[in-house]
């Protein structure tokens, strides 16, 4: 029997970092502001009350895998963290092997990562503890421009799920968005240090995840999904290719799991249908394709992915995608670029959905990074394929591979 997954969240390429000191607080337009009191109240009382979550320490039951785009965080439930792949602070080396990183709580329930900050979401009161870059206020205070290690966000108590953009980190407080950093394409909220709430919104319950993009997306309790940003090639599945600066409902998509958004692709897994229970949007390249088309066919709302059945995790990238089914097997398609696909060869054009499966143990979760991809099997090895370059692999070489070698424990040379 498969252990429950945590819900997938948001790693994002946003807007370009400007650099500077944190930004001060701006007035914000009404229109985007709740009324609530203050966010760093806990819900029930004053007291730090537990997420119900963690039902004993530590909180995390088995370690959890999670990407920054261009690099693996890899966290244990006693605390322990592993980073290889492209450094999150400007200027810093690859880590071409994993590397301990911070030291986090016991209490921990989840980390998310954006290319230059990381943030942990403790089961203590709802508290966020962030760290990194801080150049435009992603960290939460108003501490210099880096961070290296944890410190907690002021001002917002009771989170229940994060997501992170390259500039800015997400929250959802009581059902309800709050932001702080500089949001970028994700709207009109204005820069600050200090979380604020963003958006009217009262039902949501966890975000999308996507390594790359100018979007983002929200699961609400009701099972349905909105979603908000570039919407280029129609990634944000609302029927159109118009950039929203605020969410917007996610087209025939009902009893979501799980949510993942990307920069010219989107898919979804849903409660099972007759088609199976993935669902997919924008550029087709996740149905397959060998070529990128010219001008290319797009889907602007969401549409079943043939094939695959009993779906628990899937991850999309540039013109490929990955997902883990019910009997903890992972299959990739689209284009093979740098051996993403895994299928053991760099010659291969394309795979459909319907391809070879990964060579793998039983699996726990995915996470891609760039033209990698990154699996934690249920006995928590970490394997990697694809693209080597920025370390993502941790082999210590720039050599792509094709099929999964083992990153995590680090092989004695």
């Amino acid at each position: 029997m498969r252990e429950p997954l945590l819900l997938p969240v948001l790693i994002l390429g946003c807007a370009s970092s400007v650099g500077g000191t944190p930004p001060r607080d701006a007035a914000a337009p009404d229109a985007l502001l709740d009324a609530a009191p203050s966010l760093d109240r806990t819900p029930a009382d004053d007291t730090l009350s537990l997420d119900p979550r963690c039902t004993a320490m530590p909180c995390l039951q088995h370690p959890i895998l999670r990407s920054h785009g261009t690099g693996i965080w890899l966290v244990f439930p006693d605390g322990r963290t592993f980073h290889w792949g492209q450094s999150q602070f400007v200027g810093g080396p690859p880590d071409l092997a994993p590397t301990p990183g911070p030291r986090l709580p016991a209490d921990l329930l989840d980390l998310q990562a954006g290319p230059r900050h990381s943030c942990a979401l403790r089961a203590s009161g709802g508290r966020v503890i962030c760290w990194g870059q801080n150049t435009d206020g992603q960290l939460g205070n108003a501490l210099p421009e880096a961070a290296r290690e944890p410190v907690e966000v002021a001002g917002i108590r009771g989170v229940t799920a994060l997501a992170l953009a390259e500039t800015s980190t997400w929250a959802v407080r009581d059902g309800a968005l709050a932001y702080w950093g500089t949001p970028g394409a994700l709207g009109n909220p204005p820069p600050t240090a200090s979380p604020r709430p963003a958006f009217d919104l009262s039902n949501a319950l966890a975000f999308s995840g996507s390594p790359v993009g100018d979007s983002l997306g929200v699961i609400l309790r009701d099972g349905t999904a909105l979603a908000w940003g570039r919407n280029d090639w129609g990634n944000l599945g609302d029927g159109t290719r118009q950039t929203r600066t605020a969410p917007v409902a996610i087209r025939d998509l009902r009893g979501v799991l799980s949510l993942h958004l990307s920069a010219n692709a989107s898919c979804a897994v849903a409660a099972a249908g007759p088609a199976g229970n993935g669902l997919c949007w924008g550029e087709r390249h996740w149905l397959g394709n060998l070529v990128r088309q010219n001008p290319p066919e797009i889907f602007s709302t969401p549409a079943p992915l043939a094939g695959p059945q009993d779906l628990i995790q899937m991850v999309v990238g540039e013109y490929f995608a990955c997902a883990v089914d019910g009997s903890l097997t992972v299959r990739c398609w689209g284009i093979n670029l740098e051996g993403v696909l895994g299928a053991g060869s760099l010659e291969l054009e394309g795979l459909s959905p319907n391809g070879p499966l990964v060579r793998l143990p039983a699996v726990r979760e995915i996470a891609l990074a760039g033209r990698a991809v990154c699996a934690l099997t249920m006995d928590d090895v970490v394997y990697c394929w694809g693209d080597a370059s920025r370390g993502v692999l941790a082999q210590g070489d720039d050599i792509d591979r094709p099929s999964p070698v083992r990153a995590y424990p680090a092989r004695t040379r």
